[in-house]
Order: structure tokens, then sequence, then C-alpha cells
């Protein structure tokens, strides 16, 4: 009798593996993105954000008063939430350009894997970006 050692489930993992590094890479291409617009911003205190990355937990995040974005490894998930109080501020082109970018970025046509369903928009949070700056300085005093 001959045995056949074949995972039926193979092609899934392979499929997980592309399509988490196509999130990944999502993620790192709109962060960086973003942050190349930010000298376009009429403000400086909107040019400000933090990057905190928490690998032991899976969780990657870029936090500004303009957009916070966030990528969850365990979901493969990015989601972002941008403060629409400030659109007048950083004109309304810059804002929408946000948008645009993280859609180009996650577009099916622009990725090995489709990843489209990756996104999850959210209600932008003031105190986020708050309690990140009072933690960076906490983590680095003394």
């Amino acid at each position: 009798m001959t045995t056949i050692n074949h995972n039926p489930f193979e092609h899934l993992c392979k499929d997980e593996t592309a399509r988490e590094t196509a999130v990944r890479k999502a993620f790192t291409n709109i962060k960086a993105q973003i942050k190349e617009m930010l000298p376009e911003f009429r403000y400086s205190f909107l040019m400000d954000y933090l990057e905190i990355d928490n690998p032991s937990i899976g969780i990657y995040e870029f936090v500004s008063p303009v957009i916070n974005i966030s990528y969850r490894e365990s979901f493969q998930e990015i989601s972002y939430s941008k403060n629409r109080h400030v659109r007048t501020r950083i004109s309304l082109h810059a804002f929408s350009e946000l948008t645009r970018i993280i859609y180009r970025e996650t577009a099916k046509e622009n990725t090995a894997v489709n990843i489209e369903d990756c996104l999850n928009e959210q209600k932008y949070n003031h105190k986020v970006f708050e309690k990140a700056v009072e933690k960076h300085n906490t983590d680095n005093e003394g």
C-alpha cells in the first residue's frame, strides 16, 4: 500500500503567508507615504507623530493628530482613523490624499494577493495620540 503524505490545507498556509506579507508591506508603504506628506501640513503640531511597535504582541501603530494607523498581525488587519476636525487645517486635498494612499496600497491591482478586506476604518479618538505621547515621555524619562 502506498501512503501519500499530502496536506490538503497546505495551499491555505502558503496563502496566509503571502497575505501576511502583503498586508505588512501595505502598512509599511502607507506609513512611509504619510510621513512624506507631513511637511505639507500648514501647522507644525499636525506634523507630530509617534510610531509604536509592539512585536511581542504583534501590534504596530502610527499615531498623529491627523491620522492613526495600526497593523495587527493576528488579524492581518490595517485599522485607520482620520481626524475630520483638521481637514481645513491641512487642506481638503491633503486630507483626501490620506484615504487615497490607504486604498491605493491595499488595492488588489497593487498587491501580490487580494488584501482589500484587510481594512478597518474606525472613528478617530483624540485620546490615542495624547496617551501615546504621555507613554513616550514616561518611557524616556531619566
